[in-house]
């Protein structure tokens, strides 16, 4: 979209990691969610984060892994479930069709799927998010087929960001985690179209 000379970016894909307090999007809640809109160009558009309190127990080896207190949780200014919802949905409701990208995506969006539904908003959330996804694993799968003849059995964000010299300073926080991840698909992105030098 234009007005005058002037360009108005809109989002294309949606980024997005979640830390949660277990596995199950079904028994299991949201405990942070970081969001980054970004253009086809990957120009960051707007980004937001947001902690929650659960409703529930957490597991303890997920609240040890992404560092959850209730008191930790209340520094960062959590909010409720309800509230949650709330926000994630002011985030995006002016758009449709966003492609949503994260590293092993399919889990994140089942727990947004299961938030969307819990708050009877299935059609919002239709609406918002297009059934194509972005995932950086198969991306590196597709990355290292395509540079190497041969894939990785170590897939982990981690491990893909050690690979492409990507800083993940803080691992299992949302937030740092779909900034590396962004940063990864940029950069096979850039690579395989000849851009940048490749990953060994």
């Amino acid at each position: 979209e234009s007005i005058g000379n002037k360009s108005i970016m809109r989002p294309t894909i949606f980024a997005f990691d979640v830390e949660t307090t277990g596995l199950d999007p079904y028994d299991n809640e949201i405990l942070s969610i970081a969001m980054i809109l970004l253009s086809s160009d990957f120009t960051e558009i707007a980004s937001k984060v947001i902690y929650a309190f659960p409703t529930g127990s957490v597991d303890e080896r997920a609240a040890s892994i992404n560092g959850y207190t209730p008191d930790e949780w209340a520094l960062r200014n959590a909010v409720s479930q309800d509230q949650l919802f709330t926000e994630v949905m002011s985030f995006v409701d002016t758009y449709s069709r966003l492609i949503p990208m994260g590293h092993n995506v399919k889990f994140d969006l089942a727990f947004l799927r299961t938030l969307f539904e819990r708050n009877e908003a299935q059609q919002a959330f239709n609406r918002v998010w297009s059934y194509h996804a972005l995932d950086t694993v198969s991306t590196t799968l597709l990355y290292d087929m395509v540079k190497f003849n041969a894939v990785s059995s170590k897939l982990s964000l981690s491990n893909t960001c050690e690979r492409f010299g990507i800083s993940l300073c803080n691992a299992h926080d949302a937030l740092s985690d779909i900034q590396a991840t962004v940063e990864l698909f940029r950069r096979q992105f850039n690579s395989l179209a000849g851009t940048e030098k490749a990953a060994s």
